[in-house]
């Protein structure tokens, strides 16, 4: 456990709730979408993450959390071994090491891939990035076809999420903050799919639709949308053109969900009731708890 005292001096000049809440009224007033204050309120520090990291060696969470945190990959890829090796190979974590390998190029990632295909066979998204790398590398991927097994699409995106909050909170960063920052999944997999299905590879269509059930961030579920739509642009029927106009009025629920819980409920509500917001989308996922903020009275 980290001691009070070194809480007390890492969450020195940390931002605060009042600190976002002032950044977020400056966006809205300017209109822009992301303004120099916001960024630099989101900026962690990448010296104090190697720093709580090398503090918390057997940690699992704080390693993988550091992992997720950093940009760098000299610093992020020994992190992800540390993570692994006291986790017990945790097979969510080692996809995240797998796919983020995969982006940077590092031959690592096919160890790890594979290693996920055979724990967890139901999951499309080991195959869907060692393709993407097949893809990148210029080899010849005839045969790009995901096996009847693998008809999910699970990314790990809550899981990673949960280690960045950890080592945030372990740095010092109050509950919401730490949760304003680390809450984002970063997820390599989305733009490898979309990638990989320009190929049309079989299997990735009904993938694409699992996507849109159940899936913990809102952003997973719409480029599910986008890749089935694809298929269907391609299709003749009134079955295509019906199903085409169910996923656009689909898209537009979930646009006008997110705007009026932006403009009416995020600004008005307590930090208590913002934190509780985050544990619920990482939980019941970012749908139902925009639903709950919505519906949430915020008057005293």
């Amino acid at each position: 456990m980290i001691s009070t005292v070194l809480l007390v001096i890492l969450s020195a000049g940390l931002p605060t709730y009042e600190d976002f809440r002032q950044a977020d009224r400056d966006r809205r007033e300017s209109g822009q979408f992301q303004t120099a204050k916001a960024d630099e309120l989101t900026r962690v520090d990448p010296a104090n993450v190697e720093a709580l990291a090398k503090k918390h060696t057997n940690d699992a969470l704080i390693q993988w959390g550091a992992a997720e945190l950093l940009t760098n990959w000299a610093q992020r890829k020994p992190l992800f071994e540390a993570a692994l090796t006291a986790s017990g190979t945790n097979v969510t974590l080692a996809l995240r090491y797998g796919c983020a390998a995969a982006k940077q190029g590092d031959d690592v990632a096919g160890r790890w891939l594979r290693y996920c295909q055979q724990r967890d066979p139901s999951n499309a998204v080991p195959w869907i990035a060692l393709a993407w790398t097949q893809l990148q590398a210029g080899k010849p991927a005839t045969d790009l076809s995901l096996p009847a097994t693998a008809t999910q699409f699970r990314a790990g995106g809550s899981d990673a999420g949960r280690a960045r909050i950890h080592a945030l909170e372990a740095l010092g960063y109050s509950a919401y903050s730490a949760r304003r920052i680390g809450y984002g999944a970063e997820m390599p997999a989305l733009t490898m799919l979309r990638d990989v299905s320009v190929r049309r590879p079989a299997g990735v269509r009904e993938v694409a639709t699992a996507m849109q059930h159940g899936a913990t961030f809102i952003i997973t579920e719409l480029v599910g949308q986008s890749v089935e739509s694809r298929w269907l642009k391609e299709e003749d029927g009134t079955a295509a053109v019906e199903r085409l106009a169910a996923l656009q009025a689909r898209r537009e629920e979930l646009q006008r969900l997110v705007a009026q819980v932006g403009a009416e409920n995020v600004h008005t509500a307590r930090e208590r009731e913002m934190v509780e917001y985050f544990n619920r989308m990482l939980t019941d996922g970012e749908e139902a708890a925009l639903h709950w903020l919505r519906k949430l009275d915020t008057q005293e």
